[in-house]
């Protein structure tokens, strides 16, 4: 491995998701089973595969849902790369936030204007609404 390489415990943050849509954790809870933890190293109840972590869910929709749940964790930079992933492969809601989330800026990630504009456009085209974008800076 060219450098050391953050990954997120991608099952139990869907054992996370799938028990706080049941009631069954809190937030806390949640987060701290999508902590990032470092390739090779003890993750939180079980080790990476020795492929070098798990992967992602392959449908977007659930793609989404772990980006949403690491994203209200706290791990925007690193939700960025779920969420475009679900959009690439056809999620509008996916498509939509990444625009927002550009547009506006959240910790970790800057504005791009540019950048929010094509995920709005993607959005669209993808059959979502879409809001105006916010170039004076009032999100």
């Amino acid at each position: 491995m060219p450098e050391r390489i953050l990954v997120f415990v991608l099952v139990a943050a869907f054992f996370a998701v799938d028990a706080a849509a049941q009631g069954g954790s809190t937030d806390a809870q949640n987060c701290a089973r999508i902590a990032p933890v470092e390739i090779g190293k003890p993750a939180y109840p079980i080790d990476p595969p020795p492929s070098g972590g798990p992967a992602l869910p392959s449908e977007p929709g659930k793609q989404y849902e772990l980006a949403l749940a690491m994203e209200s964790c706290g791990y925007a930079k690193e939700a960025v790369r779920v969420y475009r992933r679900a959009a690439r492969g056809g999620h509008g809601k996916a498509a939509r936030r990444l625009g927002r989330i550009f547009d506006c800026g959240v910790p970790g990630v800057p504005r791009d204007y540019a950048e929010s504009l094509q995920w709005y456009d993607t959005a669209r085209k993808l059959g979502e609404s879409v809001p105006t974008p916010s170039r004076d800076g009032k999100c």
